[in-house]
């Protein structure tokens, strides 16, 4: 047994010292000399983040293209597509399709919005940031609960800032209570005196346009709760009355580069080009849309709308001699395909002549 102690003793007090040379310079060792802290960080390149996110894709286009295109834009009949996984007009589920933006907008657009806010808050140098940073997550939360609904709102993101890794859903009625309140105090919090904010991609840090943005945000998510919450809704049209946008050069305007990445292009012009398949050619505009536009003598139906995009149905080559006439404009009927089976396929429609007179 004494044997067996002499041998364990040396053991633990070589331990004992190991360890303790360890843990001597245990941080230092452990600090990344070449990592940026929280308070050095710029955080203005994370609003270029956010604002690219937004309108860009980090993956081809994979949340526009399903969420966007294929089911959003064909099921409110704005575009018309005979595609037979185009399933929005079809009326056919698809889960990875209707989650594709889900998926995408949280790690992608959320996290990079919350993170804005929540590392410029209360910092009085970077106020102006801040609450362009507020009205920007608020037109991202603004999407995703119209697409969804109820949606982890409060507690999004917030993993790192309040370690909450499993958010809980909130309402969209209090969603919207929120970004409301949200967007109103950030509009009034802006101040052309402030901070000059750099890396915004949109605006390029012109506070009086960015109160003109939220002041118009706010016009709009008031009027999606005319139905729901007239009292609401009145609240905050009466305070955005007379401090929108007026001008086209008040636009929210982002020009997108195709040279620059996936996250640069514009996803919407990404599909409608051909980029994954056949989109260019059998997706138009719908005959509701157009109509609606020709019934009320709509002065942007020449500007949006060409026919004869395409030489031929077999030649599918630009014409460069497209059509913008308004009154020739002909939109495609919904819930059409190619299969040949009657009251199915297009080409049996009383409207079909040939896929050149459908509005692109």
């Amino acid at each position: 047994m004494k044997t067996i102690i002499k041998l364990y003793v040396p053991l633990l007090l070589s331990g004992l010292v190991l360890i303790s040379g360890c843990t001597k310079d245990f941080e230092k060792i452990n600090t990344d000399p070449l990592s940026v802290s929280q308070d050095q960080n710029n955080p203005n390149y994370l609003l270029s983040t956010a604002q690219l996110t937004y309108t860009g894709s980090t993956d081809f286009a994979y949340e526009t293209w399903r969420g966007n295109l294929i089911y959003a834009a064909t099921m409110m009949q704005g575009m018309s597509s005979v595609i037979s996984y185009w399933a929005g007009d079809k009326y056919m589920l698809n889960e990875g399709y209707t989650a594709a933006y889900w998926e995408k907008a949280y790690p992608d657009q959320v996290k990079y919005a919350v993170d804005l806010v929540e590392s410029t808050r209360g910092k009085a140098q970077y106020n102006n940031l801040h609450q362009m940073g507020r009205i920007w997550k608020a037109l991202i939360f603004e999407r995703l609960t119209d697409l969804y609904g109820d949606i982890p709102y409060s507690d999004a993101g917030k993993g790192y800032y309040s370690a909450i890794l499993y958010p809980k859903y909130d309402t969209q009625q209090a969603i919207y209570t929120d970004l409301l309140k949200e967007v109103d105090e950030a509009s009034t919090a802006l101040n052309a005196s402030g901070d000059a904010v750099i890396g915004d991609l949109v605006f390029a840090g012109d506070v009086a346009k960015w109160k003109r943005f939220g002041n118009s945000l706010m016009l709009r998510m008031a009027m999606r709760l005319t139905k729901a919450d007239a009292t609401l809704a009145q609240t905050y049209i009466t305070k955005a009355v007379g401090k929108t946008m007026t001008s086209d050069g008040d636009n929210a305007f982002f020009k997108h580069d195709a040279n620059g990445g996936r996250v640069t292009q514009n996803r919407n012009a990404q599909v409608l080009l051909g980029d994954g398949g056949q989109e260019n050619y059998y997706t138009r505009w719908s005959n509701t849309f157009i109509n609606y536009l020709k019934t009320n003598n709509d002065p942007r139906l020449g500007k949006v709308a060409v026919t004869k995009l395409y030489l031929t149905d077999v030649i599918k080559t630009q014409n460069p001699a497209y059509i913008t006439t308004a009154s020739v404009q002909k939109g495609m009927p919904n819930g059409k395909d190619l299969s040949g089976i009657a009251g199915r396929d297009v080409r049996q429609d009383a409207s079909y002549t040939d896929f050149t007179d459908y509005s692109s």
